[in-house]
């Protein structure tokens, strides 16, 4: 889930490449966390990779 996280990050801050949209990027998330039962590691993906975003933990 992290490699999706910063790919699809990745694509939204490099020139030209535009990756999926928010809502669909999220459901497809959702989805395969669903399919798995690991929707706790993609909070903690999620939260993670924010935090890192973001630079304060907020």
């Amino acid at each position: 889930m992290m490699i999706a996280i910063w790919s699809q990050l990745d694509a939204a801050k490099s020139a030209g490449a535009a990756g999926y949209p928010d809502a669909e990027f999220l459901s497809i998330l959702l989805s395969k966390a669903d399919t798995a039962d690991a929707r706790p590691y993609l909070r903690s993906a999620l939260e993670n990779a924010l935090t890192f975003v973001d630079g304060t933990g907020q």
